[in-house]
């Protein structure tokens, strides 16, 4: 299953998608993974396989100075890099993804 949960900022996708997480959880036996990291600065970091860890204070600061040009290319890798694959059965849930780029995109970009 490949769920992609959109709204604006504040509005409670992130909310909306933890609970669906927990209910596929108590209702199937599984959880997905989640992704809700589409929103400079607001992006996770992963290393390696590891889970994501959250962004310093210095870290985001050092995102938000990049120029929109440096901030459309990071946020398109980061949309490629999430491409949901059909070739593979794994379940998760995009909070905004391409959604998010389509409305915020014009506006910053």
């Amino acid at each position: 299953m490949n769920l992609v949960i959109a709204g604006c900022e504040y509005s409670g996708a992130s909310t909306l998608a933890a609970a669906v997480a927990g209910w596929i959880e108590r209702t199937m036996g599984g959880r997905p993974e989640i992704h809700d990291h589409f929103k400079l600065p607001n992006i996770a970091c992963y290393r390696n396989g590891k889970a994501a860890e959250p962004l310093t204070e210095a870290e985001r600061r050092h995102i938000l100075s990049l120029s929109p040009k440096l901030k459309e290319m990071l946020q398109r890798q980061d949309m490629v890099y999430h491409l949901p694959a059909t070739t593979t059965a794994q379940d998760y849930i995009l909070v905004g993804y391409h959604v998010e780029d389509a409305v915020y995109g014009p506006m910053f970009f």
